[in-house]
């Protein structure tokens, strides 16, 4: 058996679609407390934009795949 990389791992498509999963259910748990605990208005707008700035941070921290699939799913 071989060692297994980061590279490896990110590249299979359960990992992505996990990862892409809950990003979007956390995405959507930070927008629904914005609105009940801050008053901040729902918006898509800003739902994507906090799932673009969160998907970044998750990037560094080497989720798996999440690099690949934020390219295509949130283009700049």
């Amino acid at each position: 058996m071989g060692v297994m990389t980061t590279q490896t791992v990110c590249v299979q498509p359960y990992y992505v679609l996990e990862s892409l999963v809950v990003l979007g259910a956390q995405t959507i748990w930070k927008a629904r407390n914005d609105a009940v605990f801050n008053r901040i208005a729902p918006s898509v707008d800003r739902a994507l934009l906090l799932a673009q700035e969160e998907a970044e941070l998750w990037k560094l921290a080497c989720a798996k795949g999440l690099s690949a699939a934020v390219a295509v799913a949130l283009p700049d």
